[in-house]
């Protein structure tokens, strides 16, 4: 289990967007009104975790972290934001994302003597076992940086890779288009000599779209005269950016683990729901989102008539009229909720039930994908604290395990947010993440964060209805 006591912080320095290829004047980009919701939400940290074996300290310091180095400050080239700072300036209803040319990120390098293994496995371990390859990413109530890195050596075993990132500033799709980025930047790039680099012309559509009034024209003025989303954004940003940096008190009780659900489980699961829903065709990611959740109620359990939220983000990109591209670097989502009693989960055909009111809400964003928000904004602003909770990050959309920066592709990755308990200590928040599964096969990896009695219930019940008939 990984602890303090097991990693050793080599280095703390600064990584800067590259110098030859920078522009000299700063760069600012006002909110979204988009990004301004997303400030309820708390950073999110990915860690991405590479097998090396034989990987020693000579070989890490002289070929993988110059390249990694290297990389990573040329393609902040192309994503100068994230070297920047999220202000809020005095007065100003919303925060601003800024940068100068003395701008850059912290990189911290570590050295760990953990065990891999358990640390890239997929059974249930303690929270705090990935806490230490995650960076520290600095927050106050008027200034935060927007992205932190760190990159650890586990010697003869291999390497992590976590980024830790303000969500307010960009989604799950915008920092996905990053790693590519950089991952395609490392493995292409030339080393000549110790000092010298040959790196590769980052391809189109790997470069982002900071354009803002294709969101901006339809939207900002009609959500904020009949939301007040700047009042909705001053109420939760002080509470949102001390949070991040407040999570150093973690239960011991809190456990996450990952779970894999297979093609053939997806399509044995849309069958066995098909029997109550024959006009429905169920995506991955509603049968996928509608089998969590049921098995994260009834681990929970409890009085059946007590009320369950969900809270899903939908991408707005495609669904914009024009559309957004798809190299759009920020926020583009929105998050939709719907609330059902426990007892709608708890039931035989439960999967059914919840999968139908989850397909019902993606299908009404077809209409519009803004006719929901004002009854999505109002219903998650006024949901009272003993609601449940089950918020989804992620989608099976985003491939994570195609991420090869020159040494193959992780062993495994995790979104480290999904723990909304040691972050913003609330317990009756829970989260889980979805990603495109290992393989590649059209399957689905789950990461779940529980308390450690109800993972062990949730774990039993996501077993045992893989195995209904």
């Amino acid at each position: 289990m990984a602890s303090s006591n097991s990693l050793k912080i080599l280095q703390v320095c600064q990584v800067a967007p590259a110098s030859d290829y920078v522009r000299t004047t700063e760069l600012s980009l006002s909110f979204t009104f988009i990004d301004t919701i997303m400030l309820i939400l708390p950073p999110v940290g990915c860690i991405y975790f590479y097998k090396h074996t034989g990987l020693n300290p000579t070989l890490f310091n002289m070929e993988i972290l110059p390249i990694l180095k290297g990389s990573l400050s040329r393609t902040l080239v192309h994503f100068l934001p994230l070297a920047g700072r999220l202000t809020w300036p005095f007065f100003a209803l919303k925060p601003v994302i800024r940068y100068a040319p003395t701008d850059s990120i912290s990189l911290t390098i570590a050295e760990s003597n953990a065990d891999f293994e358990s640390l890239v496995g997929d059974e249930v371990r303690e929270v705090s076992q990935h806490c230490d390859y995650v960076p520290e990413l600095f927050t106050s109530r008027k200034l935060a940086s927007i992205m932190s890195v760190q990159i650890t050596l586990f010697p003869d075993k291999g390497f992590s890779i976590a980024t830790n990132i303000q969500h307010s500033v960009v989604d799950g799709m915008g920092a996905s288009l990053f790693m590519k980025a950089w991952a395609y930047t490392a493995k292409q790039t030339k080393k000549i000599d110790d000092s010298t680099f040959i790196f590769p012309d980052l391809q189109p559509e790997l470069t982002p779209s900071f354009d803002r009034k294709c969101i901006n024209r339809f939207y900002f003025s009609f959500l904020l005269k009949s939301l007040g989303l700047s009042g909705l954004a001053i109420k939760y940003i002080p509470r949102t950016l001390e949070i991040a940096s407040n999570n150093d008190q973690m239960s011991k009780d809190l456990v996450q683990a990952s779970f894999q659900l297979s093609r053939g489980n997806i399509r044995k699961l849309k069958e066995n729901t098909a029997e109550d829903n024959e006009e429905f065709n169920f995506s991955t990611f509603v049968i996928t989102c509608a089998y969590i959740s049921v098995c994260m109620v009834k681990a929970r359990g409890g009085d059946g008539n007590r009320k369950v939220g969900i809270v899903f983000p939908a991408d707005c990109r495609s669904r914009l009229d024009p559309p957004v591209p798809q190299n759009y670097f920020g926020n583009c989502i929105f998050l939709y909720e719907t609330i059902s009693e426990a007892k709608d989960f708890m039931q035989e055909n439960g999967v059914a039930v919840i999968a139908k009111k989850i397909y019902e809400m993606t299908e009404r964003l077809k209409k519009g994908v803004f006719r929901e928000a004002r009854k999505s904004l109002v219903q998650l602003g006024n949901t009272e604290r003993d609601v449940q909770q089950i918020y989804l990050l992620g989608s099976p959309r985003i491939m994570f395990y195609e991420l090869d920066f020159g040494w193959g592709i992780p062993e495994k990755a995790t979104i480290e947010a999904i723990n909304w308990e040691s972050i913003c200590g609330i317990s009756n928040i829970n989260g889980f993440s979805m990603i495109g599964d290992r393989n590649g096969n059209g399957g689905v990896e789950v990461g779940v964060s529980l308390l450690r009695h109800e993972m062990e219930a949730f774990s039993s019940f996501f077993a045992n209805g893989l195995h209904v008939t």
